[in-house]
């Protein structure tokens, strides 16, 4: 009997659209290892709603301790990392360039370090990504045609 060899597939998810900080590392698009956020509630709150401009400063600020910090919850060393996945809309475009650049930038996306040799960073859309996981695991779906319509 021919056994073949299981390969774990290892994200790093980066997540900025808005005004709260995520990263989060996933094992096969089933298991999550870690998952950071770093809320800027408290520096929106005097305004009444999100100030675009201190949304993505806090992003800069932060996001890499962020990262580092899911990646060492997972305890994950960034040459096992197989791919990041970023959000690149909907959202604050001054919030979204900051993730979309970390992702192509985090130590373990460039082709000759990542576990996979691959270095692929993978942009998605955050509304989609949100609302639909549960039906398609419920349906098995791996595939859904738009539209795709959320109520949150």
């Amino acid at each position: 009997m021919v056994q073949s060899k299981i390969t774990m597939t290892c994200i790093l998810g980066i997540e900025t659209s808005c005004d709260e900080t995520s990263a989060a590392v996933v094992d096969d698009g089933r298991t999550v290892r870690s998952n950071v956020v770093a809320s800027q509630i408290d520096l929106h709150r005097k305004y009444g709603g999100v100030v675009p401009e201190i949304a993505s400063r806090a992003h800069v600020e932060c996001l890499d301790v962020v990262i580092q910090e899911a990646m060492t919850q997972a305890d994950c060393k960034p040459d096992s990392i197989d791919a990041v996945a970023v959000t690149y809309r909907p959202g604050l475009v001054g919030s979204l360039l900051i993730g979309v650049t970390a992702a192509n930038i985090v130590p373990g996306s460039a082709p000759s370090t990542t576990a996979a040799g691959n270095g692929s960073v993978f942009s998605f859309f955050q509304r989609a990504c949100c609302c639909a996981p549960p039906r398609w695991r419920s349906q098995r779906i791996s595939v859904v045609s738009r539209p795709v319509t959320c109520i949150r």
